[in-house]
């Protein structure tokens, strides 16, 4: 990706969110919480596809619904905001990977405690350490370490 393309769609991606936190309560199709979480420019920088979430999930399909219809009164908030020689077309879109994200980390936690579960309880380790393992982690140093070469010989 180029480094005007991830400006752009950094830049895009700031105005977007201004607009919808100061004009987005004034259409009543969009409901609760919306984040811009990305926008993927095209090449030409025509097209502009903005992922959002909505939280509630309830909403979801009503708040995309009401964003789309706006798409023409967003997009020209956008331009009023930003310098740029042509808009892109903003499209937006319903961005699933917080959704898919958040299965996984659920699936990891669920095996972690079934894991936990099946295993034996292991004896509680002993606080003051193990000197059989202290003594694996000192270095000590060899004739062809630097540190041999500062002892006297």
């Amino acid at each position: 990706m180029s480094i005007r393309k991830a400006q752009i769609e950094s830049a895009l991606r700031r105005a977007v969110s201004e607009v919808l936190s100061r004009h987005g309560a004034a259409d009543p199709r969009i409901v609760g919480l919306v984040s811009v979480t990305r926008i993927d420019v095209s090449p030409d920088l025509h097209q502009a596809q903005v992922y959002v979430s909505v939280i509630p999930e309830r909403h979801q399909k009503r708040t995309i619904a009401g964003l789309r219809a706006a798409t023409r009164f967003i997009q020209g908030q956008v331009s009023k905001a930003m310098t740029m020689k042509t808009m892109p077309h903003l499209e937006f879109r319903l961005d699933e990977t917080l959704k898919k994200e958040a299965e996984v980390f659920d699936a990891i936690r669920r095996g972690v405690h079934r894991e936990g579960d099946l295993k034996v309880a292991r004896p509680p380790a002993d606080s003051g350490g193990d000197a059989e393992h202290e003594s694996e982690s000192k270095t000590v140093p060899t004739q062809d370490s630097p540190a041999a070469e500062d002892r006297p010989k």
